[in-house]
């Protein structure tokens, strides 16, 4: 979880691209090209991005079910003869989901400027590649654009983020 998503793109082309040439190092192929030449490309960036996250979601499904699992609601279903896949899957599950909720729009935000990183790293044209130059050249257009799209973004997220606690804990719903 310490990794950067720049160090992991690193990491990741030395590996898959040099070492073992499973993937091409840098470069962009567009979703017109073909699906298959798109997601070969694609590939080492979205591992880049997704490892640290993918650390940091699984650590926090694993607490908050730990936590889940000890509550009064899950020992009654044991009690009543459930077996532990339909508790886990019906009453801990939903209820943990509450504070994974919140790390994923977290980490949402995050990894948008992880990507501008990663981009770099990958030569994939696109809005990290285009933030740098239009700051490197003093367009402030570009630039405010972009800040808004990224504003609007997370604010998106938030608000997916903030309506999903109502549907996994029904005792935060306003009537």
């Amino acid at each position: 979880m310490a990794i950067p998503p720049f160090v992991a793109a690193v990491l990741l082309v030395l590996l898959l691209a040099i070492a073992y040439p499973l993937f091409p190092a840098t470069g962009y192929a567009q979703l017109s090209d073909g699906i298959g030449a798109w997601l070969e490309f694609m590939t080492l960036p979205a591992l880049a991005l997704a490892a640290v996250p993918a650390a940091l979601l699984t650590r926090q499904v694993r607490g908050a079910l730990i936590d889940a699992m000890e509550e009064d609601y899950v020992r009654t279903a044991r009690a009543k003869g459930l077996r532990k896949g339909p508790i886990v899957a019906k009453h801990a599950a939903k209820n943990a989901a509450v504070p994974v909720v919140t790390v994923v729009g977290l980490v949402v935000t995050q990894m948008i400027g992880g990507a501008v990183v990663v981009e770099r790293v990958f030569g994939i044209p696109g809005l990290g590649s285009v933030s740098v130059e239009s700051v490197l050249t003093g367009d402030l257009i570009t630039l405010q654009g972009l800040v808004l799209v990224t504003a609007l973004v997370v604010i998106t997220v938030n608000l997916l983020v903030d309506m999903s606690y109502g549907y996994f804990n029904p005792r935060l719903r306003t009537r």
